[in-house]
């Protein structure tokens, strides 16, 4: 039996997620905390974070944007090697949030 729609699951960790589910995974909105506190709000595909989201550490900073398969799609781009400044960094973005989007 295979959870589907709305609803509520608390990990044994102490992590809990509060969303939808799609043939029993995590998928569409949601909101996932940690037991240390941290929480993402946003997007999930197939259990990762994907699509627009925000994920806030236990001190309160805040990563605001699109998420790719758990990552933030600025870092995927800097892990690339380009930089902020680089004229491949913006095609870079564009690039992986249409993937998210399409």
């Amino acid at each position: 039996d295979k959870s589907h729609g709305q609803g509520t699951y608390t990990y044994a960790n102490g992590d809990k997620y509060v969303g939808n589910f799609k043939d029993g995974k995590i998928y569409g909105q949601g909101t996932y905390t940690y037991a240390d506190g941290a929480k993402y709000v946003g997007n999930f595909k197939d259990e990762k974070y994907h699509g627009q989201g925000t994920y806030i550490w236990p001190e309160g900073k805040r990563e605001t944007g699109f998420y790719m398969n758990n990552e933030y799609i600025p870092d995927i781009c800097k892990n690339m090697g380009l930089s902020i400044n680089s004229s491949g960094y913006e095609k870079c973005i564009n690039r992986l949030i249409d993937e998210v989007l399409n």
